[in-house]
């Protein structure tokens, strides 16, 4: 483990995508992108030991393809145990604007779109995104894409297309999404995938439920949706948990509507979903879910309800993408450069994930990490970031040792990394 910050033996196996010039150049360019943070494209050549101009041709005009890149990454990936792809996996599908300087030339590739984080309509780029959490927590990035207006007939097209790909790269079963995501369409396109989705909506939704005990008086002539699901009751969930008594666990209350079918989304799905509705103690308001099964017992349901707060992962890789790699601020102007820097981000951060689990492997090496980071950034805990930082970090405290830095821990540092 000497050579845990030299990443060259982790890079080896992807030097048959690239010619020679251009291998030197992916190995500076990702071993710069380990240590440096907040950059542009200035930084990482004074890091990487390249100039400006070289470092543009490699993102601009060298030829080497970033979809093989990420397959190969993939593969690579999941070879070791802790990221094997398995059926059990979740895959979270999220969208996030990337925010661009106006005056910035991109030749028509952003547009004016709303941005979540800003609060308001932002000129930029609109990422699609989806990553993978296991059944024991682990979570990596699985692909990203860029949505361009003009190249697409709507966003959901864009969409259902990524959801295909994606679904041929991961075994993983269930979609989780965010409210945005309640396209009855793209929906469908789950379903057609052969995958299930669990997806959150708002309370005052609208289900067909059985009905029960129900009599008519006298035969009446019926249409629309009664002649097609002429057994079932209308009733909202807000209406529905108001006369039924909740499930008590340890940290809420729980309600389970099975066999339900969506009104919303009648013409599109008819198959019976589970509607699942959990308000935990303390919480002003309660999370809503649809499940594309028919019926989930207590213990299924609060798993499904873990399962999505765990969706807030893909918010965080977002964040570490476009903050700490400085995806917003790096200006190609080219789709197929933006891509490949894309793409280089994401190997990059797969490489950090690895590397975090290696050492998380070594309690001697984490502690000493944790060290490093207490003292220098006033960080506890050890994420991908902490280890960004301490890269960032262990040169100038090698080269210029403060203070508290004793002999002995100095020179246990120069024997792991120098």
């Amino acid at each position: 483990m000497k050579s845990l910050s030299n990443c060259s033996h982790f890079l080896k196996g992807f030097a048959g995508l690239f010619t020679k010039p251009t291998y030197d150049a992916f190995k500076k360019i990702t071993e710069a992108m380990i240590r440096q943070s907040g950059y542009s494209q200035v930084n990482l050549a004074g890091v990487s030991g390249k100039n400006v101009r070289q470092i543009q041709y490699f993102f601009s005009g060298a030829v080497w393809c970033h979809a093989k890149l990420n397959a190969l990454r993939l593969k690579w990936m999941r070879n070791k145990h802790e990221f094997r792809d398995r059926v059990s996996d979740d895959i979270i599908l999220d969208g996030s604007a990337v925010k661009k300087d106006k005056d910035a030339k991109f030749k028509g590739l952003t547009s004016f779109m709303y941005s979540n984080l800003s609060k308001g309509v932002v000129n930029g780029l609109h990422l699609l995104g989806a990553s993978i959490r296991t059944n024991e927590g682990k979570r990596y990035l699985l692909d990203t894409d860029l949505f361009v207006k003009g190249e697409w007939l709507s966003e959901w097209k864009a969409w259902k297309y990524f959801a295909k790909q994606i679904t041929g790269m991961s075994r993983g079963l269930l979609f989780i999404l965010d409210r945005g995501f309640r396209n009855k369409y793209f929906l469908s396109s789950v379903l057609s995938l052969k995958r299930l989705f669990l997806v959150r909506v708002s309370l005052s939704i609208n289900a067909l439920i059985p009905a029960r005990g129900r009599k008519t008086k006298r035969a009446e002539k019926k249409v629309g949706r009664k002649k097609e699901f002429p057994d079932r009751t209308l009733i909202s969930t807000k209406k529905w948990i108001s006369k039924h008594k909740p499930i008590r666990c340890e940290s809420g209350r729980l309600w389970i509507i099975p066999h339900a079918v969506i009104n919303a989304w009648r013409s599109e799905i008819k198959r019976e979903c589970t509607v699942i509705i959990f308000h935990r103690n303390g919480f002003r308001h309660p999370l809503v879910l649809v499940y594309s099964e028919a019926e989930a017992g207590t213990k299924k349901a609060l798993e499904l309800v873990s399962k999505y707060i765990g969706r807030w992962s893909i918010e965080t890789l977002f964040k570490e993408v476009k903050s700490w790699f400085d995806f917003e601020g790096f200006k190609v102007t080219s789709k197929e450069g933006i891509c490949r820097f894309l793409h280089m981000v994401i190997f990059t951060h797969s490489l950090l994930t690895v590397l975090l689990e290696l050492v998380h492997k070594i309690p001697p090496l984490k502690r000493l990490i944790e060290l490093v980071l207490k003292k220098s950034r006033n960080i506890k805990d050890l994420m991908i970031i902490g280890l960004k930082l301490f890269f960032e970090s262990v040169l100038f405290i090698c080269l210029t040792p403060p203070k508290w830095l004793t002999l002995k821990t100095k020179r246990t540092l120069i024997a792991y990394f120098l």
